[in-house]
């Protein structure tokens, strides 16, 4: 039985723990493509055949739950690939593919010598494989916070409503469209730093049909220039105080590199004292010298203790 916040995307999805089959589960075995496994004959004692009829009756239902639990699953997973809402929309397939897998195991003992090894081992391959989806998806983040997830998804529905472009307008100016839906669009921001602030205190990652809405909103918003420039992540205060560090400290870099490659050149004409700062090429020397100067290089240090006599 399925307890749901949510019936349509059945988020906060719960199943209460009990099996799917139970010792007297009724299965007409004649029908089934599994009962050419089950050997009977006048010869077998009635009990041993009626607790070989048992086993049939349990691995032959759980085989069939099983295997329709998978074609369910991954045909939901297919439909809900683009965009992504494999979490939110596969939540009940999950479970029922979840528990039909240990209802299986369960009677894994009984039903290897029904079924045989080689089939109860591509049982287990296929619900790793379905399981390792879900794990890369982060689906169960979804689960864990089921109310804030409710409410993620109707702050994106409402804003992705606020900014549809009406199909009556022909000309719209995409800047004005943008500034109609500020509210919605920093409501639906403020759920999703719910789950980023969830995510720094707690083990594993954000749903990806939460990661997925949020990214294209991002990229809804840049697409009509809405962009906020100071984004989600980062405050104002913090660019301000990076923009101030970046000022002080970047002059001075570039002052101790040109200064670098500067050398102190003293040069006298008609007598007169003048120091100067030129880059020490040779084609500029050699204009100096063409002038009339007197070039003669020294060093930093005599430079200065030059001027100070």
């Amino acid at each position: 039985m399925l307890h749901c916040i949510d019936q349509s995307s059945a988020v906060g999805c719960r199943v209460n723990k009990k099996h799917f089959i139970d010792e007297t589960t009724e299965v007409d075995v004649a029908q089934s493509p599994l009962n050419a496994s089950v050997e009977t004959s006048t010869a077998v004692p009635e009990n041993t055949m009626h607790q070989a009829l048992l086993i049939a009756n349990k691995c032959t239902l759980a085989f069939e739950m099983f295997t329709q639990s998978v074609i369910n699953y991954t045909r939901c997973t297919l439909d809900h690939a683009r965009p992504v809402r494999v979490c939110t929309q596969c939540g009940v397939a999950h479970l029922i593919f979840e528990g039909t897998y240990e209802n299986l195991k369960k009677h894994q003992e009984d039903c290897e010598s029904f079924l045989g090894s080689f089939q109860m081992e591509i049982f287990d391959m296929m619900y790793k494989r379905g399981k390792e989806m879900w794990d890369t998806l982060n689906c169960q983040n979804c689960y864990d916070y089921p109310f804030e997830t409710v409410r993620f998804l109707k702050a994106s529905s409402t804003f992705l409503d606020c900014i549809r472009i009406p199909e009556t307008v022909e000309i719209i100016s995409m800047r004005s469209l943008c500034k109609r839906c500020p509210t919605e669009f920093k409501n639906m921001s403020s759920m999703y730093k719910r789950f980023v602030h969830r995510k720094k205190s707690s083990v594993g990652a954000i749903c990806m049909d939460i990661v997925d809405r949020m990214n294209y909103t991002h990229s809804l918003y840049s697409l009509y220039n809405c962009v906020d420039p100071f984004g989600d992540s980062l405050e104002f205060w913090n660019y301000l105080t990076a923009v101030g560090i970046l000022g002080f400290t970047l002059p001075g870099y570039l002052m101790s590199r040109f200064t670098h490659h500067l050398a102190h050149i003293k040069f006298t004409r008609c007598g007169k004292l003048v120091t100067r700062f030129t880059k020490r090429t040779t084609r500029s020397i050699e204009q100096l010298k063409k002038k009339g100067y007197h070039v003669i290089t020294v060093t930093k240090s005599e430079l200065f203790g030059m001027r100070n006599h």
